[in-house]
């Protein structure tokens, strides 16, 4: 676990969260059940489970794009239960980042004009953000590929790009949905390794759903999502590691 885990309050909690599709119809799917979870600022948690097991929507919840149906959620210490709409959103744009698989990078704009147009929506002045995108962009190992477009990058690139991306309004937590699931293995291991990296470099608190177990082994802890619960996966992860 993170060296800063016992010494700060959780910038995420889930209290007895519960998310079920369908309610009370055929077909009814429970995702969530109960399902409890701290996190802190400093701490990387690899979600793992099989395909369907809920993931993603464990995700959506964190990210305050969906509402549980039970539980409380919250972020920062504030339950977002009780939070309108309006403040719901500001609240994710002020602390949260998100990394997707596709990296959904705008082809018409530069790897630094696409990490440097959230941060003025965000309302940073242009001069400032640009400063701030090239220094994601150097950390990330791509300072020399500023001015490119994101046809002009390889697959490994322009998930760098989505990355910086995500980190450019400075966050408190960064939630990433197989960020590295449409990379070859070779790539995806570098790519995660500077992800890693700056995640720690900017001491955020992270969670990332993956299928890939080599790189859940090098997060701090390995959560399993399993018939709605949120449990310790570290055992199940080395058994499939000692499997595989």
């Amino acid at each position: 676990m993170s060296d800063v885990e016992n010494q700060s309050d959780p910038i995420l909690t889930f209290r007895n969260v519960g998310r079920t599709y369908n309610k009370g119809k055929p077909g009814e799917l429970v995702v969530l059940d109960g399902a409890n979870l701290e996190v802190h600022r400093g701490e990387i948690i690899a979600l793992v489970g099989p395909s369907g097991s809920g993931k993603s929507t464990f995700l959506h919840l964190a990210g305050l794009l969906e509402k549980p149906d039970s539980g409380e959620i919250h972020v920062n210490g504030k339950n977002t239960g009780t939070m309108s709409d309006k403040e719901r959103t500001l609240l994710r744009r002020r602390l949260l980042g998100f990394v997707y698989q596709f990296h959904h990078l705008l082809p018409e704009f530069s790897a630094q004009e696409n990490v440097t147009i959230p941060q003025m929506i965000a309302g940073r002045g242009k001069a400032e953000a640009m400063a701030r995108g090239q220094v994601l962009l150097d950390h990330l190992g791509i300072g020399g590929r500023l001015k490119h477009r994101p046809a002009q990058l390889s697959g490994g690139e322009q998930q760098r790009v989505a990355i910086a991306r995500a980190l450019a309004n400075d966050p408190g937590i960064l939630l990433a949905d197989e960020p590295t699931g449409n990379l070859d293995p070779r790539t995806a291991a570098a790519v995660f390794d500077s992800f890693i990296s700056l995640v720690r470099n900017e001491r955020l608190a992270a969670i990332v759903a993956t299928h890939n177990f080599a790189l859940a082994q090098k997060m701090d802890r390995v959560v399993l999502l399993r018939d709605g619960k949120l449990v310790d996966g570290r055992e199940a992860l080395n058994s499939q590691l000692e499997t595989g």
